[in-house]
């Protein structure tokens, strides 16, 4: 296991962090190139940057507002990852939850599980 050091901190989120020389979260600096790929024309760069935003907690808050964004996607299944996404990325992702509820009247049943 690995234990807290100058190198590795709990996060409030109780998630466990490498930190790098200059104190800010390794995992923070892949945020905004997934961000980025959230309006991929690829239907699977946009649902695989959805699912890699997932266990990032409070570092992926500054990508909710492309995820709800999202949430309209024409593709049935990045709808659902992102909304999957949203759910357990939790409070950060509290903002997203109208657009959730919305997302409980898709015509897919998949996306109005997830949601």
């Amino acid at each position: 296991l690995a234990a807290e050091s100058g190198c590795v901190q709990y996060m409030p989120d109780g998630t466990l962090h490498r930190r790098t020389l200059s104190e800010a979260p390794a995992v923070a600096a892949a945020v905004p190139a997934l961000v980025k790929c959230l309006a991929d024309d690829d239907t699977r760069v946009r649902k695989a940057s959805a699912i890699a935003l997932e266990p990032l907690g409070e570092h992926a808050s500054v990508a909710v507002p492309a995820l709800i964004a999202r949430l309209q996607d024409s593709d049935e299944d990045v709808r659902r990852t992102v909304a999957l996404a949203l759910g357990k990325l939790g409070a950060p992702a509290v903002s997203g939850v109208p657009a959730l509820i919305d997302r409980l009247e898709d015509e897919v049943e998949a996306v109005r599980a997830a949601a």
